[in-house]
């Protein structure tokens, strides 16, 4: 990463986090309810999404949104919130965007409504400062719930040897609701080091954990999927895993890779890239117009929703600001230990 780039990255953090007014969507078991009605009365909707869209109205804090199960996704033009349901989570979403546009506050508002919600998992992030914020945003009842992970060796054997010390996947496995953060620092482990860990440690959840109601998280996704990582991802709709997996471009993917992500893609989520990214979007998600995903204003993006299902959706978004939830200060280190 140039020095340019880690300005644009710090320019994340400046964003004018102005309110919005925030709504949700009604509970699932009312949707359900008005989707059987309408069978009934020969009514007939061709996407679920419509039906939410058409009775949520209810306006309140993102605070309840999040309390409600919804995972806040983006602000529509009318200033109501899009939240995908738990039902809509399984798969992969696949986000994109360039540094200072806003793309990495959308994956710590899914990290940290997944902690609120109860949907363990694991986050891997190559630089730190996601971590840093969403620490920041634990409450106190959840924070037996989180685990972080620092890796600081400069030999990858030494930083596994540290990991299995203080990290245990099958405690993970036993208890849904408990979310580790790795924090894989590029600058301090070497980008070879630092990709080779967060490999290892993306296998072993999967192998381990995985599962229904869990997610993953990888920032710089492209440095922690190879063969073996993709074949497991493809499949995570079936399995019930949420995949989110971020990334700036899609230059440093291998093609063959990034074109089964693209192709598999629950949802695709794209603030501004550039014309090379938007282009290959376009490929597998026509409704994407790259002439679109390379003018969007900071902080604007594009959204398929449910892109696997007889009906999606493409939205356009703002980003989530400001993070939903009330700092509670920074939670200190907590980790799982062997038993």
């Amino acid at each position: 990463m140039n020095a340019l780039d880690w300005e644009e990255r710090q320019d994340t953090k400046k964003i004018d986090r102005k309110r919005f007014g925030w709504k949700q969507f009604i509970p699932n078991k009312v949707s359900l309810f008005l989707e059987i009605f309408c069978n009934v009365f020969g009514v007939t909707f061709s996407n679920n999404l419509l039906i939410n869209q058409l009775i949520h109205m209810s306006t309140n804090t993102m605070e309840n949104i999040i309390k409600e199960g919804l995972t806040p996704i983006g602000v529509q033009e009318n200033g109501e919130t899009f939240g995908l349901s738990p039902e809509e989570r399984p798969g992969i979403l696949h986000l994109f965007g360039r540094f200072g546009h806003g793309k990495s506050v959308t994956l710590e508002d899914i990290v940290i409504s997944d902690i609120h919600n109860g949907r363990g998992g694991m986050l891997i992030d190559p630089y730190g400062d996601l971590i840093k914020d969403i620490q920041s945003y634990i409450p106190a009842d959840k924070a037996n719930k989180v685990a972080i992970f620092e890796a600081q060796a400069e030999k990858l054997d030494e930083n596994i040897t540290k990991f299995r010390k203080e990290i245990h996947f099958e405690e993970m496995k036993k208890d849904s609701q408990k979310f580790l953060l790795c924090k894989l620092d590029y600058r301090s482990l070497g980008t070879g080091v630092a990709r080779e860990l967060g490999l290892y440690l993306v296998k072993q959840f999967l192998q381990i954990v995985g599962g229904e109601n869990r997610s993953l998280g990888l920032d710089e996704a492209h440095n922690f999927i190879d063969e073996e990582v993709l074949e497991q991802i493809v499949q995570s709709k079936e399995s019930g895993l949420s995949c989110i997996l971020s990334d700036q471009t899609s230059m440093h993917y291998r093609t063959d890779i990034l074109e089964r992500t693209l192709e598999a893609a629950n949802h695709v989520l794209c603030y501004f890239v550039d014309s090379a990214t938007a282009n290959l979007i376009n490929k597998y998600h026509s409704e994407m117009s790259p002439s679109e995903l390379t003018s969007l204003e900071k902080y604007n993006f594009m959204a398929k929703v449910n892109a696997k299902t007889a009906s999606p959706a493409v939205l356009k978004l703002k980003g989530v600001f400001p993070i939903p939830y009330p700092n509670k200060g920074i939670v200190k280190k907590i980790i799982f230990l062997h038993t």
